[in-house]
């Protein structure tokens, strides 16, 4: 078998030949990229919506993507501004986009489901742990919480399921639950009782207070709605101040 040499001429003219090659590629790829992105066939025509929409219309969606991508080429769109653009929408938790060539936009948007209402003006999102303010007036029969600091919504609405619990044992109702400054719980029953729970410094702390409290007034056959409040910050007892009359000294629970 002869082994054939490479000559020094036969060398360059390979690669040049390679390096031709390469650049017609590479040039044939930029136009390529060049048409899809300046192309009209590519232009944006349609919107697809993928959503069930109680608090934002279909019509305020295609406001916002007319108004972003309406007419732009599909290829070269950037999607993140449309993105944080639908975001914005209060009432919008979630969103997803994908371009579907030559001209639609495919859109999946999941809206935000309240389980609290924060701080009067806003709503809790259990499902994803996040408060949002919808703008304008609502109307859910929903627990009331509120703390100094929305990012405090989280381990309120956790406290309040757990305070629920507690109290549908005694068959009553919580409308309220308010974490104060000095991180002190108190909620509010449907008969306008206030129970002072204190601070949460150990573990489960403020549900034994609660449990041993409810446990007493049901043994004692105490009616909670003739008192404004019970103050449960203490170690072994609690305080009832009855509505109209001075507060009572700790009891033994």
């Amino acid at each position: 078998m002869r082994i054939r040499k490479l000559t020094r001429a036969r060398f360059v003219i390979n690669a040049l030949f390679c390096f031709l090659v390469i650049t017609v590629s590479v040039l044939g790829f930029k136009q390529i990229v060049l048409k899809s992105t300046t192309s009209p066939c590519f232009a944006l025509a349609y919107i697809s919506i993928d959503s069930v929409s109680e608090h934002v219309s279909h019509k305020r969606i295609n406001e916002i993507v007319s108004k972003l991508a309406g007419g732009k080429n599909l290829v070269a769109l950037d999607l993140n501004p449309l993105y944080e653009a639908l975001l914005d929408e209060p009432w919008i938790a979630k969103v997803a986009i994908k371009k579907r060539l030559p001209d639609t936009l495919e859109l999946s948007i999941i809206e935000h489901e309240p389980s609290a209402i924060w701080k009067e003006v806003g709503l809790f999102d259990a499902s994803i742990r996040q408060v949002f303010y919808p703008g304008k007036a609502f109307n859910f029969h929903l627990v009331k919480l509120s703390a100094p600091y929305d990012y405090l919504a989280s381990e309120v609405y956790d406290c309040a399921v757990g305070f629920m619990r507690i109290l549908r044992q005694y068959k009553l109702q919580m409308i309220a639950v308010n974490l104060s400054q000095v991180r002190s719980y108190e909620l509010t029953l449907a008969n306008g009782t206030r129970i002072i729970l204190g601070r949460n410094n150990e573990q489960q702390i403020v549900y034994k207070r609660l449990e041993r409290f409810l446990e007493a007034v049901f043994q004692s056959g105490l009616k909670l709605a003739d008192y404004e409040y019970a103050d449960l910050r203490y170690d072994s007892g609690f305080a009832l101040k009855p509505r109209g009359g001075k507060e009572i000294k700790p009891k033994k629970s």
